[in-house]
């Protein structure tokens, strides 16, 4: 495993501008609410794991309903980090500030009534491809 890639990756679109991965519920640190970043890139090509050229037409976060988070937060292996505390959407700058309600996935459970079967998200990002954002 590569520590400096630890759930990174890129996801390249069918025809239709769809993706789709599996991944694991994020974990926390400090000072931020649970999220997921995303960079959309456009007019690029992938080969041998790289994707090159084109332009970022979108840089942002998903974030994960705070009731699904905290009863996630009881179960292993993540109640092994109860004494780090896990920041809340309200206490988030970046979440108030930039409109995280608005990036709010919907996660629908696998196996009704029970966290561990795993969730599906569904997730729809309209992005101007010919939008270049200001690097922060």
């Amino acid at each position: 495993m590569d520590e400096t890639r630890f759930l990174r990756g890129v996801q390249i679109t069918n025809r239709q501008g769809i993706a789709e991965f599996a991944t694991l519920y994020p974990g926390w640190y400090a000072g931020r609410t649970i999220h997921i970043h995303l960079k959309v890139h456009v007019g690029g090509s992938a080969a041998a794991e790289r994707y090159a050229g084109g332009h970022v037409s979108h840089t942002g976060q998903l974030f994960l309903p705070e009731d699904i988070t905290e009863q996630i937060a009881k179960m292993e292996p993540y109640l092994k980090h109860s004494n780090v505390h896990r920041t809340l959407h309200s206490e988030d700058n970046i979440f108030r500030q930039q409109g995280g309600a608005q990036s709010m996935m919907t996660l629908e459970r696998l196996q009704k009534g029970f966290n561990t079967g795993g969730f599906v998200a569904d997730v729809v990002l309209a992005v101007n491809p010919e939008a270049t954002p200001n690097r922060f």
